[in-house]
């Protein structure tokens, strides 16, 4: 019984300690993550985005557009 309990306290004890030391190395690459992928996926997608809503905005106002775009969902 005693060995057992002993070998159980071994592996709870491996296995606190061993934690840490991927919570590391899994911080470390999400880190480098950010740092390079996303923070260029995230620039596009918010230039893509200020575009879009630019164009939206100055072209509203276009009449001729505006009666292009209700012929079109009208017919």
């Amino acid at each position: 019984m005693l060995r057992a309990t002993g070998i159980v306290w071994l592996l709870v004890a491996n296995v606190v300690f061993h934690i840490p030391q991927c919570l590391s190395a899994l911080e470390d690459k999400i880190s480098a993550y950010l740092a390079t992928d996303y923070e260029k996926l995230a620039s596009a997608a918010c230039r893509n985005y200020s575009l879009a809503s630019w164009n939206y905005q100055t072209d509203v106002d276009n009449k001729t557009k505006v009666e292009e775009l209700v012929s079109k969902t009208v017919t």
